[in-house]
């Protein structure tokens, strides 16, 4: 069929007049992206009319039309759709959520952090239109979207535009993508580019420290609360970290019958969510000194594993009679500190509890390391299905921010071994520094890795070398090898196989060490000599000039930085 001969709209885009927000956007960003690469503006209509009946049709979304033409979803898991060109009519649908924005109860799932109401778009809600509008855009019309904004937009002008007979169907190989890289409110860009880059959720798995929930009862059942040196801890008598949110005596039945009460309130009143966190709260060090609670202690484990029969005990228990009421969604709790080793004394989880193990792929170079995270995920999918990641790209954060940080390599080959594991993964990655903490934080610097992260999250086999070929050659043009080079040493130093045993993350990340392993003299001069060498090269004024000054803008101020 033909969308645009010689510059001339040939089709038109029907789309249902009570459509979901995200199919209406989806046609507006068909429309505006294919006037871009063709100058041909398609019209927009709700029904076959008159003046438009001898075009061709898109129709986008789901219509009576779609329903006319007996096409729909096969595949129907998470943000699936399908395109369709057949007898001059294109079809693309797709699983879509018509409801209320969907948020959470805390950060980093606050409305204003996962929804723009001006643009009517959202982290979370399946918009399976939309991303088949997208896969359409970029396979067809040549777009890319490779950082917010317009910089980060590269066009592939033609005349025509025309699609042969297709029925294709995607769906993506992590049902849960979620990157906490800006607030939605107030970076509109970076929430265009969300969705453009591929991230999304039917809605956000809420595993983060929940215990401090409980301290509205603190004054009525004082007994819930863990008893720390004869206190009750309301606080952080049990916490190693600058912390607060007291613990809980995870041995008294009244605690668990409260959270069952809770816990049921919540799905009953947003049925659109599926997770509900029972969380420590962060840096646990102590548990409830009664003897039901200590004699739950397990020493054999270790120190990873000491507290894991006690705490994840205690979430099997809840999760059970959560299932007896609600048996389509989970109670979440997060592998970490002195439970992140999965539980000696339960063969498996019940199927409702979702676990979120955390980690560093930024640090996969440190062979003993990676291979210490794949043996813990390996050993946690012997417990469990329903197995999540919190990853961290805070590479915005201390010493390396403004530094090219860069692992494609790491991404690819542990998407692949989390594909078999994993239901997909929480990237935090924003900043909470400068003159705009709610922005996505130094784009020049952070787009790359994200961007590859978003594209493999759909498809883990895509040749990731090949995707980087594509990019240094369109988004940098004449002084691609150059940039090619640039960001192949900045890869190279993060190859240097960083020890980090005995060394928390988040200390290491704003140490000054780190960065005086990785940044030595020679790579911080070859990298500023191979952006200035691209600056004198590059066509003024160009699109591709300003694209890398803005890299090297980041750069410069912290290679100086690093260099004193």
């Amino acid at each position: 069929m033909q969308l645009v001969k010689d510059g001339k709209p040939k089709a038109t885009i029907i789309i249902s007049k009570d459509c979901p927000d995200s199919v209406r956007f989806a046609a507006s960003e068909f429309q505006e992206y294919v006037q871009k690469t063709t100058g041909a503006l398609l019209p927009i209509d709700y029904q076959i009319s008159a003046t438009t009946k001898d075009m061709d049709y898109i129709l986008i979304g789901e219509s009576k039309y779609t329903k006319q033409n007996n096409i729909n979803l096969i595949i129907k898991k998470t943000d699936a759709f399908r395109i369709v060109s057949k007898k001059k009519v294109l079809t693309i649908i797709g699983k879509d959520y018509n409801g209320k924005p969907i948020f959470g109860m805390r950060n980093p799932w606050k409305i204003n952090e996962v929804y723009n109401s001006k643009l009517k778009i959202g982290a979370f809600g399946e918009t399976g239109t939309l991303y088949g509008v997208y896969y359409f855009l970029y396979q067809y019309c040549g777009v890319r979207w490779y950082m917010p904004g317009d910089l980060g937009e590269v066009i592939q002008p033609v005349s025509s535009l025309a699609v042969s007979d297709t029925d294709i169907q995607k769906t993506p190989d992590f049902e849960y993508r979620y990157v906490w890289l800006c607030n939605f409110d107030v970076d509109e860009d970076a929430a265009l580019w969300y969705k453009r880059t591929g991230f999304g959720a039917a809605a956000p798995v809420q595993i983060n420290h929940s215990f401090s929930f409980f301290l509205k009862y603190k004054d009525t059942y004082p007994e819930y609360f863990a008893l720390i040196d004869g206190q009750r801890d309301f606080n952080n008598l049990s916490l190693s970290t600058g912390s607060s949110g007291g613990n809980l005596c995870l041995s008294n039945e009244g605690v668990l019958r409260q959270w069952v009460t809770d816990i049921r309130k919540y799905f009953d009143d947003h049925p659109e969510q599926y997770f509900y966190p029972i969380v420590p709260s962060d840096g646990l060090k102590k548990i409830c000194e009664c003897k039901n609670c200590q004699s739950q202690i397990n020493t054999a484990m270790g120190e990873d594993g000491k507290f894991s029969d006690y705490y994840w005990g205690f979430v099997n228990r809840v999760a059970k009679e959560i299932y007896k009421s609600h048996p389509d969604k989970y109670v979440g709790a997060i592998a970490y500190g002195h439970y992140k080793t999965p539980p000696s004394r339960l063969e498996r989880l019940n199927p409702n509890v979702g676990v979120m193990i955390s980690k560093w792929r930024l640090y996969y170079n440190d062979i003993e390391y990676r291979a210490k995270m794949d043996r813990l995920i390996e050993s946690w999918a012997q417990k469990t299905d329903n197995i999540y990641i919190w990853e961290y790209y805070l590479t915005t954060w201390g010493v390396l921010k403004g530094m090219p940080v860069f692992f494609p390599h790491s991404i690819s080959s542990d998407l692949m071994f989390l594909k078999k594991y994993s239901k997909g993964e929480f990237i935090e990655a924003e900043s909470l520094h400068g003159d705009h903490p709610y922005k996505m934080a130094y784009i020049g610097m952070t787009h790359l890795n994200l961007y590859l992260t978003g594209k493999l999250y759909w498809n883990t086999n895509e040749d990731v070398d090949k995707i980087l070929d594509e990019y240094y050659r369109l988004f940098y043009g004449e002084v691609a090898e150059e940039m090619r080079l640039f960001w192949e040493l900045s890869a190279k130093i993060l190859e240097k196989n960083i020890k980090i045993k005995d060394r928390t993350f988040t200390v290491l990340l704003n140490s000054q060490q780190l960065k005086d392993i990785l940044y030595d003299k020679n790579s911080l001069f070859k990298m500023q000599d191979l952006l200035q060498i691209a600056l004198k090269k590059v066509k003024k004024n160009s699109i591709e000039e300003k694209r890398i000054k803005l890299i090297y803008s980041e750069f410069i101020n912290n290679r100086q930085e690093t260099r004193n």
